[in-house]
């Protein structure tokens, strides 16, 4: 495990906390301090504390948190067109850290678990913010806090406000709700994701904070036990056992969230490309926050872990909107402001255009979409061989998004929607069920929405699910029921829009041993607008 410095864990206090001298006329802000504290087990966690131009005893002002993404590290330096730029620029102090196990700080990472990094999130908060008389206070010990960032810096938005109400609004982007689900829908491992994850992270880990010329010293160390476990365990069995979810609940809002809600306003920034975090991902999120009782906003736009294709019109527009969004949420729930944030559901198409909504569709809310409710029958084949690598102990993070396999032998087709004289979209969250019948030890069922024109996985999302057999006698038949991965797409006038379901894919592992499936899709329900 990384150790703190013998000084930092015998004393707990800060280290090297004399402010570093920047240029004021050229950056927003007017000093940065980087320094590192002690956290509850001796952890050392480094820290930067940018001030804006202002910020004083007699002018306090609102701090946003804001760390990093997975395998990186605590921003150090901003520039003007930013988001923490435009943070200082309005007028917010902002506070950046390397999460333990990562950049310069000791520790190893445990995924934004609530005994670790959220305890790390607090110290911070008690160390560097409450004694600062140049953050703003509601009470004396609760600064006035944001929070923003993506991915893993999401994920710690989510935790922290629900343990500790001092937070007083978040903006978490691109982040779960469940690990399980997003690691493994349906117990399919995602594959691709789930090496590149491991392999990145482990490289940053291990040698971020290998220097002498460390603010906290030298550091060394990996991830937590479970992490490695779970590589291994995946690695050798071809799907997520019960260990492994058990090992990934903790760290989700749907688990916590449970015994912890949030009553800090949170705007919910989606990708509705991100194949890593999808949009059911948010929506659950806006889901537990809002029963709450407390304010929830989504905004879906083309970014995220996957990108977003070169010829969708929104991609350029992604950083912008999101960032508007979250001044205008801090200026409202930080500093009171008589701000408008908008409707509940804020998405973009790739067309370029946004629109508003009161809910993101559902079957059980439609709100303004039409669910088709089609049948369809076909049979699949799985191969029954693991994916290339799956089993070669390298990196196989080269495949993270699904394509179209119609032809295929191993692929059946289900036609949900005819050419039309008009543009159509494709918005919100779709459901399949049926039953299959067959012969074999089971198989994995991989659904996509494709532009048959096109030749395109619908925002390249893919819903997974894994069924297990054996299936040996004709009366051998199982129930299925499965969301699909939300969408917000424009079907463009004089395209058709089918269903794919197939049984393997790049991104994701192969149900091992062979077989042949019948499926019957007794309701096919995909959200159409216009």
């Amino acid at each position: 495990m990384r150790k703190a410095p013998l000084l930092l864990a015998a004393a707990g206090l800060l280290a090297a906390v004399a402010p570093v001298a920047v240029r004021a006329d050229d950056l927003p802000y007017a000093s940065v301090q980087r320094a590192s504290i002690t956290s509850f087990d001796g952890t050392a966690i480094v820290y930067n504390l940018f001030l804006p131009p202002g910020a004083a005893a007699g002018s306090p002002v609102p701090v946003i948190m804001r760390t990093h993404g997975w395998g990186g590290s605590g921003e150090q330096t901003f520039s003007n067109t930013s988001t923490g730029g435009k943070l200082l620029k309005n007028g917010y102090a902002v506070l950046t850290w390397d999460e333990r196990g990562f950049g310069q700080s000791g520790g190893d990472a445990w995924v934004d678990d609530p005994d670790h990094e959220v305890r790390d999130a607090q110290a911070l908060v008690d160390q560097v913010l409450v004694p600062n008389d140049a953050i703003r206070k509601t009470a004396p010990g609760d600064p006035v806090i944001g929070m923003t960032g993506g991915s893993y810096a999401g994920g710690i938005q989510l935790a922290l406000a629900a343990f500790d109400h001092r937070v007083d609004a978040i903006a978490p982007e691109i982040t779960w709700n469940d690990l399980n689900r997003s690691l493994w829908q349906g117990d399919v491992i995602k594959l691709g994701w789930g090496e590149l994850l491991y392999g990145s992270g482990l490289a940053t880990a291990a040698s971020g904070g290998a220097t002498p010329s460390g603010t906290a010293g030298p550091q060394t160390g990996t991830y937590a036990p479970f992490i490695h476990e779970s590589e291994v365990t995946g690695a050798a069995v071809g799907y997520p056992t019960g260990q492994m979810k058990g090992n990934f609940s903790p760290q989700g809002f749907k688990f916590y969230g449970a015994d912890h809600t949030i009553a800090a306003p949170t705007l919910l920034i989606q990708g509705k490309t991100d194949t890593l975090f999808d949009l059911n991902e948010a929506w659950a999120n806006f889901n537990q926050v809002k029963a709450a009782g407390t304010p929830a906003k989504l905004v879906a736009y083309c970014s995220g872990h996957a990108g977003c294709p070169s010829d969708f019109k929104d991609g350029a527009l992604a950083r912008g909107e999101a960032d508007n969004a979250i001044l205008n949420w801090f200026a409202k729930y930080l500093k009171g402001q008589a701000v408008a944030t908008g409707a509940p559901v804020h998405y973009s198409l790739k067309d370029g255009t946004w629109h508003d909504a009161a809910t993101f569709p559902t079957v059980a809310n439609p709100g303004p979409a039409t669910f088709t409710n089609l049948q369809g029958m076909g049979t699949v084949v799985n191969p029954g061989s693991p994916n290339p690598g799956e089993n070669s102990g390298q990196a196989y993070g080269v495949a993270i998004t699904d394509t179209s396999t119609a032809g295929e032998p191993g692929t059946m087709v289900v036609p949900v929607l005819d050419a039309a004289a008009a543009d159509r979209q494709i918005v919100g969250i779709g459901h399949v069920s049926g039953t299959i019948t067959g012969s074999g030890p089971g198989t994995n069922l991989i659904f996509k929405l494709v532009d048959v024109e096109d030749k395109r996985v619908l925002d390249y999302q893919a819903a997974t699910l894994r069924v297990d057999g054996p299936f040996v006698l004709p009366t051998d038949r199982q129930l299925f029921s499965v969301d699909l991965v939300g969408v917000a797409e424009l079907l463009p006038a004089g395209h058709h829009l089918a269903l794919e379901v197939a049984t393997t894919g790049l991104p994701h592992t192969t149900f091992r041993g062979p077989g042949q499936f019948n499926l019957n899709l007794a309701h096919i329900r995909v959200p159409v607008i216009g």
